[in-house]
């Protein structure tokens, strides 16, 4: 799971700046092509790779108006206004996916929803891959105020369950429903097209476990 492609340099090693270009300029999608071909090629067949996840917490949504966690509506819409430009994340991932399949067609290709690999930016795309190979992966940290670093700086420190954070334009209390409705939409999107829950894979989650309350959230 690559942290940067080309036209997206991990943050953390490009001076704290978010790098947009893969997201505004197709032809880092033939560079990223190309790059997984032949990481394809050297890594098919070996015995400790269980999958290709394309790109870690892709973000296109990031410099534009959609917000983080917004309604399922809102990243439904941007998803269809994105057809066709460089922040068409499907259309992205079916490049690199067909690049992959030129030198490997057997290993799995896992692919995160947008804005860092959230389950509601996963649940928004209206159809999935055709291909049975392919994973859908989500990172899940909500809500991240309580359960980052930060929290840790907090004179009172945010308690899980209770916390209350804001979620979809809304403040929520979390507890373990809203943990089941945020991530269950990676799932229900999952069974509304007829894929295997196995399809879904949680590929990050966790909390600081300094956080007195981190097992309880586990």
């Amino acid at each position: 799971m690559p942290l940067s492609l080309p036209g997206a340099r991990w943050r953390q090693q490009n001076g704290g700046r978010f790098d947009d270009r893969l997201w505004s300029d197709r032809n880092y999608w033939s560079q990223a092509a190309q790059l997984w071909a032949a990481l394809a090629n050297a890594l098919k067949g070996h015995l400790a790779v269980a999958a290709y996840n394309i790109v870690n917490e892709p973000a296109p949504e990031r410099t534009q108006s959609l917000a983080e966690n917004a309604p399922l509506g809102d990243n439904r819409r941007f998803l269809a206004a994105q057809v066709g430009t460089a922040r068409d994340l499907p259309a992205f991932y079916s490049r690199v996916i067909d690049a992959i399949h030129q030198v490997d067609a057997l290993t799995p290709v896992m692919v995160e929803g947008g804005f860092f690999a959230n389950p509601r930016n996963l649940a928004a795309r209206q159809e999935p891959i055709p291909d049975e190979r392919v994973l859908y992966a989500f990172h899940m940290y909500e809500p991240y105020a309580a359960t980052s670093a930060p929290n840790m700086q907090r004179q009172e420190p945010l308690r899980y369950p209770g916390a209350i954070a804001e979620y979809a334009g809304e403040p929520l209390t979390w507890d373990a429903a809203a943990v089941e409705a945020h991530i269950g939409t990676a799932f229900r999107w999952a069974a509304s097209h007829d894929l295997r829950p196995t399809r879904v894979v949680g590929s990050e989650f966790g909390c600081m476990r300094s956080w007195t309350d981190c097992g309880t959230y586990l």
